[in-house]
């Protein structure tokens, strides 16, 4: 389960860092494009 949310927290970030960059991208949308709340997404990171 770990690494499968792990995954899904990647390739939300490059999906985000294409569409918007990487300085316009903040946590809470990559957290938000994962489904994942904003604390699961520090626990991962």
């Amino acid at each position: 389960m770990r690494a499968d949310t792990r995954r899904r927290i990647e390739i939300a970030a490059v999906r985000l860092f294409a569409r918007q960059g990487f300085a316009a991208t903040s946590v809470r949308d990559i957290a938000r494009e994962a489904g994942i709340s904003t604390g699961l997404m520090y626990r991962h990171y």
